[in-house]
């Protein structure tokens, strides 16, 4: 009886030693589960502090890309205007905040970078931008990760010539080369003439045009009211083929490019003088038209009045975004 009182004494204090070292694991193991859920938690809050920062960022950096790219548009750009680009994309990257604070002299461990590349008649001029900025962290720090590095780079671009040109843009007027005195004679009954109404586009609401492949049809009427509520605008017309001798221009066009023009004077419905100065930032997709039929003077007007487009690039994708 004795032996059997033992026996069970013996299996149950078994039996509790056996619960005791149960629980005291499964006590670790939840220890180290809630440590591990706080780690993970934490790391977590700083992970989405590190997302918002970075949105900031690269919005800094996207802003100083566009503005640096914007004093490249020039076929040849100068070490001066070079200098004013990367200027330009600091001012404009010292104009942002990041997590309330600014990125320039901030005293904080912020880096930018700006680098340009601007070669004579090699398009797109770039201005590419790079952000890095120490960010600290708030629960990570307790693990070892006091702060990591954020970083943004944005490549802005700047295209001479556009393939096509966007809606709602330019004024039914058709540029030629021979229109360089400023004053454009319109009539295509009298000689000389250097410029012309397109016929086929209804006031500024032209379609979107290829340029090079779009055909146009010229000589139509202009509307002087709206010619003379326009003097002191600068706006952009089309470049059109000129006439091979003094006489009219040629009734079936092609878009060869666009030009800025301000308008001076309208000295009636076929007359008017304005400022040649091209150049200007359009819509538009980029890249030079495939122009076989029009002559060398016509391209060369067309090369140097062309307009700009100022566009976000993918590096990793070399397109325009």
């Amino acid at each position: 009886m004795r032996m059997t009182n033992r026996f069970v004494i013996k299996l149950l204090k078994k039996d509790i030693y056996v619960r005791n070292e149960k629980g005291a694991l499964s006590s670790l193991f939840l220890v180290a589960l809630i440590f591990a859920l706080l780690v993970l938690g934490s790391i977590a809050v700083d992970f989405v502090h590190g997302f918002h920062i970075r949105k900031q960022l690269q919005v800094a950096a996207d802003s100083g890309a566009l503005a640096g790219a914007y004093m490249l548009t020039t076929p040849a750009p100068s070490q001066f205007q070079q200098k004013k680009a990367r200027g330009w994309a600091l001012e404009m990257v010292g104009r942002n905040t990041s997590d309330n604070q600014p990125l320039i002299d901030d005293g904080q461990t912020v880096a930018v970078s700006v680098d340009v590349n601007a070669r004579p008649m090699k398009f797109p001029h770039t201005c590419e931008v790079t952000i890095t900025r120490q960010m600290p962290t708030i629960f990570a720090r307790f693990v070892g990760f006091p702060s990591f590095p954020i970083s943004a780079r944005a490549l802005g671009g700047a295209y001479a010539g556009l393939r096509t040109v966007s809606p709602n843009q330019l004024m039914p007027i058709g540029i030629s080369s021979k229109a360089a005195s400023g004053i454009l004679q319109l009539d295509p009954n009298k000689p000389k003439q250097n410029a012309t109404w397109i016929s086929n586009w209804n006031g500024m609401g032209n379609p979107s045009l290829d340029v090079g492949n779009s055909p146009l049809d010229v000589n139509g009427t202009g509307d002087v009211a709206m010619m003379s509520s326009l003097v002191g605008c600068t706006f952009f017309c089309p470049v059109v083929k000129a006439s091979n001798d003094d006489g009219p221009m040629p009734k079936k066009q092609e878009i060869l490019g666009t030009t800025r023009v301000t308008l001076k004077k309208v000295k009636g419905p076929s007359d008017i003088e304005v400022q040649i100065s091209g150049g200007g930032i359009l819509r538009g997709r980029p890249g030079f038209p495939n122009l076989p039929t029009a002559s060398s003077d016509d391209l060369q007007f067309a090369l140097n009045m062309q307009s700009w487009r100022i566009l976000l690039i993918d590096k990793d994708a070399a397109e325009p975004r």
